[in-house]
């Protein structure tokens, strides 16, 4: 057997194992739910009176995605007087699952009626309005969430721009920029939100801010053979074909500092390949100028 056969052979043999642990995995939690369920039920027939036991295995159901069980289970313990946010809050979860939007936007209500900043039904309600194609409300929505929160995340701003932006009017335009530049400076100059504000003066044809807010992404970063190559793709945008090349050529420059190991990798020859593709459609550009 050959020295390469014998790598790909060993190659396999570790995706095989990698694949069995996961399936495992699956399988295991599979059947601890099962379990669960199974000793839930054994309980609700040894306590068939007790509006708490029909509740956990409501959660359990859900959990297991046997969503139309787990509204059975919490009409039965609501008969036997359970009352809470909880299961008000899984009622329009199961609902929000099974695409029962009013049902679940009527639980959330509930909640917010009794709990105005109550953070998780805000995000629900966000997801209820996208689902329903009533950008603006979700939009709403998603700002209460991070306006109510203790501790929000970048996520919460990305969301909240996208509902925004998915209204394709100006003032959503306009909205989705703005809640992304708050997270900016909540979260000192995360490149995340940066990246999604530059895809949205790209989308509108902006080039001149998105290359402005793709310069303040260069100084951020250590990294920055990718940065200039993003650059100088806008830069072609905006026919700015001069400041293009330069930005390649940095591009180039910051490649070839990188260590071998880097540099050989699939990814980074891609990179070369479509650098290389990007300084020839310059190159032809200016020809067909001159």
């Amino acid at each position: 057997m050959t020295t390469l056969l014998k790598y790909i052979l060993k190659i396999v043999q570790n995706s095989l194992l990698i694949l069995s642990a996961f399936c495992c995995f699956e399988v295991s939690a599979h059947g601890d739910l099962l379990k669960r369920i199974h000793i839930a039920t054994e309980q609700i027939k040894a306590h068939p009176d007790s509006a708490n036991l029909y509740f956990q295995r409501a959660k359990l159901y859900y959990q297991h995605n046997e969503l139309n069980n787990s509204l059975k289970d919490l009409k039965n313990s609501k008969k036997l007087g359970f009352k809470s946010i909880e299961y008000d809050f899984l009622i329009a979860k199961n609902h929000f699952k099974l695409n029962h939007l009013s049902a679940s936007k009527r639980h959330i209500k509930k909640i917010l009626k009794s709990q105005p900043e109550n953070v998780k039904a805000f995000k629900l309600l966000g997801q209820i309005h996208l689902k329903k194609g009533d950008f603006k409300k979700s939009a709403e929505s998603f700002e209460y969430v991070i306006l109510y929160s203790d501790r929000v995340f970048p996520v919460n701003y990305i969301e909240t721009s996208e509902a925004w932006y998915a209204l394709k009017t100006e003032k959503g335009i306009e909205s989705a920029k703005s809640i992304l530049l708050k997270g900016i400076a909540v979260f000192n100059d995360n490149i995340v939100l940066y990246n999604k504000l530059i895809s949205i003066y790209e989308e509108v044809g902006d080039f001149s801010s998105a290359i402005k807010y793709q310069n303040i992404i260069l100084n951020l970063s250590n990294r920055k053979e990718q940065g200039y190559l993003k650059l100088a793709n806008l830069q072609i945008l905006e026919k700015s074909y001069t400041e293009a090349r330069n930005s390649l050529e940095l591009a180039k420059i910051y490649y070839s500092n990188l260590p071998n190991r880097i540099k050989t990798t699939n990814y980074m020859k891609s990179f070369l390949d479509e650098l290389e593709l990007k300084l020839n459609e310059i190159k032809f550009i200016n020809d067909k100028i001159k």
